[in-house]
This record gives structure tokens, C-alpha cells and sequence, in this order.
């Protein structure tokens, strides 16, 4: 079973449900493909990074992605048993927040 997940539509209630509805039609295996601006806010990733760690034991998950990744998306990707991306894309992983840099007791806080 394939699907498709839009991240550029900014909806973190209508991905859980495109994410939760797979999960639960799926038999075997299910492919996850993302699509769009390649970037998710960090707490949307996290809800769907929580749901896909909760699958069924049984169930593989591959991710394919057809866009360039960044931030909260990348997290998505790694989540999968296993992952492809389209033979031209990149990933890209940004530095520490400014914020960190300039309080890092803050940082150590956190």
C-alpha cells in the first residue's frame, strides 16, 4: 500500500489522519511518499514520528521522499524501516539556533 503525504499543507490534523487511516489499512508493508516543500514544524514531525513508532510490529514502512528535506521532515524520513529519495535531492541538516549560541546555559537547560 502506497501514500502520499503533502507537506506543504500545513495541516498536522490531516496528516495524522492520512498517517493513522494507512496504518490501520495496511497489511504487510506500506509506502510513505512525501511530497512538497520538504519541511515540517518540529512538533508536527514529532506527532507523526510518535505515530509511525507506534505501528503495528508486523508492518514495514518504507519511505521515499521526492523532495529536498529540511528540518522536522527529515525526521519523518528516518523513521522508516527503510528510505529512497529521488535521485537529485539533498538533506539538509541546520546548525544550532542562534539562541543557543548566544545563552548556552539555556541550551544546557533544555
Amino acid at each position: 500500500m502506497t501514500i502520499h503525504l503533502n507537506l506543504s499543507g500545513g495541516d498536522p490534523l490531516a496528516l495524522m489522519q492520512t498517517l493513522q487511516s494507512a496504518l490501520v489499512r495496511a497489511k504487510d508493508e506500506l509506502r510513505i511518499e512525501l511530497l512538497g516543500p520538504g519541511m515540517l514544524i518540529p512538533d508536527t514531525a514529532l506527532i507523526l514520528f510518535e505515530i509511525l513508532r507506534h505501528r503495528p510490529a508486523r508492518l514495514r514502512i518504507h519511505v521515499h521522499t521526492w523532495s529536498c528535506l529540511s528540518e522536522g521532515a527529515v525526521l519523518v524520513w528516518l523513521a522508516g524501516d527503510t528510505r529512497s529519495m529521488r535521485s537529485d535531492t539533498w538533506i539538509e541538516i541546520p546548525s544550532e539556533p542562534e539562541a543557543f549560541k548566544e545563552r548556552p546555559g539555556f541550551c544546557r537547560a533544555i
